[in-house]
């Protein structure tokens, strides 16, 4: 079955407690707005409504089931055919409130949302698994994905998806928007809450605002057990990051692997990893109840910890990968440039960082702070790294050091050389200014 030409519009107010969407409760057809790709027939799918619920709560559908497509229609980029602007909300309630979507509360495995930009205001506070497209993914997302609008939950927050657990080649994700979580367990990414699955040839951006507490906060993914490798991993000069525990530019807490590298010939580096924006240890005060973020309402100089450029905390691996974007962490602990602390594996990495204004940053922090690696734990390995901003409070290239560190070389000197404190190696290091 079909579904088009279908409008839910601003007067429209649908409650219930699970499976509740604009459109559909459950989707195993097809809901579209695809029209004669030139958007001649107009928005074929209105959804402007209010949507309340407790569990598997979407803007178009509650759950897109097995064999279900929700198709969205781009011209020249821009989203011609759907309006959905819906606003979704927490039903007051016992139990756990959880999946909530500006698209799909789940999206099933078997399933698919096609070519799927959003502007939902997802205002799911005091639920977990929150995304602006889809509360839990399991299906396929294909062509191109996004969100712009507002998302805010407690856990497990992202503006693709709160939990993704699909696996995908080719994906283009992105979020211009702002992305919450405001509960101290599970935190927010730009994209994903929680990634455990395996992508590739992928282009994942993030030029918005990510703001969590103290569960993993990332630009693009709160917390990642995947694989991300082939791609193009990108938070935007611009983009903010802020959380006190776990705060990453691409990663909060990274459990897996991601890397990028040079072309199938090794010519050049084709696949880019990098964070461009700004990352800081603080929260978001909503001071006047607005629910976005306004100037001042992100408050600096909270006492954090695991706080670094690409990711907060790594345990897997991190491989051909830079930081530009500034850290602003000096009431923090386990601070750097690449990561807050590391025990796993970190190769082919470099800082050099940039305030907003274009001029040369530093790394600064309370305690346990480093040029590349905050605290290198006695199961780290740091290799093939080199830093070239200055360093307050602790070494140029690692903070502490009880692992094993590489071919490191820095062009400015930290409070104590290379490496501050630590019982760890040190193999090959050199600092061109050394104090």
């Amino acid at each position: 079955a079909k579904m088009e030409r279908i409008v839910n519009d601003s007067s429209a107010a649908i409650t219930g407690d699970s499976y509740v969407g604009g459109i559909a409760g459950k989707n195993v057809g097809t809901i579209s707005a695809a029209g004669d790709g030139q958007g001649a027939d107009g928005p074929l799918l209105v959804n402007r409504g209010k949507i309340t619920g407790r569990e598997y709560v979407g803007g178009v559908a509650g759950s897109n089931g097995e064999g279900g497509v929700i198709d969205n229609t781009y011209v020249d980029g821009a989203l011609e055919n759907i309006k959905n602007t819906v606003e979704l909300h927490v039903k007051p309630g016992n139990g756990d409130a959880r999946y909530f979507g500006g698209v799909a509360g789940i999206n099933e495995k078997g399933a698919a949302i096609t070519n799927a930009m959003t502007e939902a205001d997802v205002y799911a506070d005091g639920a977990a698994f929150v995304g602006g497209i889809a509360g839990l993914n399991e299906g396929s997302l294909q062509g191109t994905v996004g969100n712009a609008g507002n998302v805010i939950g407690s856990a497990y927050v992202g503006g693709v998806a709160g939990e993704n657990k699909a696996n995908f080649d080719g994906l283009t994700a992105s979020n211009t928007g702002e992305v919450k979580a405001t509960g101290d367990d599970g935190g927010a990414g730009g994209l994903f809450g929680q990634n455990s699955g395996s992508i590739t040839n992928a282009a994942l951006t993030n030029s918005g605002i990510v703001a969590g507490n103290k569960g993993a906060t990332g630009g693009l993914i709160g917390t990642n057990t995947g694989t991300i490798s082939k791609s193009h991993v990108v938070n935007e000069a611009g983009a903010q990051v802020a959380g006190m525990t776990n705060v990453g530019g691409l990663i909060g807490d990274n459990q897996g692997q991601l890397s990028g590298g040079r072309d199938e010939t090794d010519g050049y580096y084709k696949y880019q990893v990098y964070n461009n924006g700004v990352i800081i240890a603080g929260t978001w005060n909503d001071a006047n109840s607005n629910k976005v973020v306004d100037a001042g309402e992100i408050q600096a100089g909270g006492a954090g910890e695991h706080i670094g450029g690409l990711v907060g905390t790594n345990s897997g691996t991190v491989t051909a990968a830079y930081n530009t974007g500034a850290i602003a962490a000096a009431g923090s602990a386990n601070v750097g440039g690449i990561a807050g602390t590391n025990s796993g594996t970190i190769d082919q990495v470099f800082s050099t960082i940039f305030d907003g204004d274009g001029r040369s940053g530093m790394v600064s922090g309370r305690t346990t702070v480093g040029g590349l690696v905050g605290w290198n734990t006695a199961g780290g390995t740091l290799t093939n790294g080199y830093n070239t901003s200055p360093i307050a409070n602790g070494g140029a290239i690692v903070g502490t050091n009880d692992g094993s560190i590489e071919n490191v070389y820095a062009a400015v000197g930290g409070s104590a050389g290379l490496v501050h404190s630590g019982s760890g190696s040190l193999t090959n290091g050199y600092a061109a200014d050394a104090a």
